[in-house]
C-alpha cells in the first residue's frame, strides 16, 4: 500500500471512528424496550389488591376496625362471619398462587424480550458500523 493510500485510510478511519462509531453505538432509539411487568410495591399492597376483590373487610386498614364493628353479633354471626373469612382466604389463596403464576409468566416474558431487544440493538449497531466501514473500504482514493 503507498503512502498516499495509507495516509487516506488513516484519516477515514479516524474520522470514522469520531463520528460515525460514537453515533451509531449510543443510538438507543433504534428498537423499543419491553417494559417490565407492573409489580406492586410490597407485599401489603398485594395483598390489599387481592383481598380487595374478594372480602373487602379483611383488608389491612379495615382488620383493626372489625372488633369494634361487630363487638354485638351473636354467637351464631360470629361464627358465620368466621366461615366467610375462612372462604375469602382460601380464595386469596387461590387468587394469590395464580397471580405468582402470571407473574412468573411476565417476569419470563419480559427477560426474553429485553434480551431479545439487546441483541436486536446490538445487531443494528454492528450492521451500521460494517456498512460504514464498508463504504470506506470500497469507496476510491482520491
Amino acid at each position: 500500500m503507498s503512502r498516499k493510500n495509507s495516509k487516506f485510510w488513516s484519516q477515514n478511519l479516524l474520522e470514522f471512528s469520531r463520528e460515525k462509531l460514537y453515533t451509531v453505538l449510543m443510538d438507543p432509539s433504534q428498537t423499543a424496550t419491553p417494559q417490565p411487568p407492573n409489580i406492586p410495591a410490597s407485599g401489603k399492597e398485594l395483598y390489599n389488591e387481592l383481598m380487595g376483590k374478594i372480602e373487602p373487610e379483611l383488608v389491612t386498614d379495615q382488620i383493626p376496625l372489625l372488633a369494634e364493628k361487630y363487638k354485638n353479633e351473636t354467637h351464631d354471626q360470629a361464627a358465620a362471619r368466621a366461615e366467610r373469612y375462612n372462604k375469602a382466604y382460601a380464595a386469596y389463596e387461590a387468587a394469590y398462587a395464580a397471580y405468582m403464576q402470571q407473574l412468573s409468566s411476565e417476569v419470563s416474558s419480559y427477560r426474553r424480550n429485553a434480551f431479545g431487544s439487546v441483541e436486536e440493538k446490538d445487531r443494528q449497531k454492528e450492521t451500521a458500523v460494517l456498512d460504514d466501514l464498508e463504504s470506506l473500504l470500497t469507496s476510491p482514493t482520491p
